[in-house]
């Protein structure tokens, strides 16, 4: 097939289904190119936690859909964390479905009531998408009251001090 305007030669059949290879060495002194890592060999671990750590992999790459796919199985096979409960909130939240990351952040702060950034992510779910300030500052003052030394503390003031919408400081995980 042939495009106008594209000098190059055809790209043979096999190779556009391998991955790319970039113009960076594989390693140290090595001509080879490099190869990025496809998701981690999980055939080792028990399901649940292949399912977390495939859920981290698709987090760590962006692909919000997938990682709260492999969250659900993870809890729905006995990994059920406030660290899990909030990335997979995280991902809701990066899917447009703010109520269902609202209801994993709080189903994080039920499990530990010591886990920041549940809440902390729920002040700014609150006031950048929910544009319930009064709620963002509550959960701000709740957050100042419980977590006084978290770095995250002035930012959560910040927020509670303002009298209309502002940026909480985005998400953590």
């Amino acid at each position: 097939l042939g495009m106008r305007g594209n000098d190059a030669p055809p790209t043979p059949v096999l190779e556009r289904f391998l991955p790319q290879a970039s113009s960076q060495p594989a390693g140290p002194g090595s001509s080879a190119p490099f190869v990025p890592a496809g998701p981690p060999d999980v055939s080792l671990l028990p399901p649940a936690e292949a399912a977390r750590t495939l859920g981290n992999w698709n987090y760590d790459e962006q692909d919000w859909a997938q990682a709260s796919e492999h969250y659900e199985r993870s809890i729905a096979l006995g990994v059920d964390n406030a660290d899990v409960r909030t990335d997979l909130g995280n991902c809701f939240r990066f899917l447009g479905q703010p109520q269902k990351a609202l209801g994993e952040y709080q189903m994080a702060q039920r499990q530990n009531p010591q886990h920041e950034n549940s809440l902390f992510n729920q002040i700014s779910l609150y006031n950048d998408l929910l544009h319930d300030h009064a709620q963002a500052v509550t959960a701000a003052q709740e957050f100042i009251a419980r977590f006084p030394q978290s770095p995250q503390s002035a930012t959560a003031r910040q927020l509670a001090e303002k009298p209309a919408l502002g940026d909480a400081g985005g998400v953590k995980r």
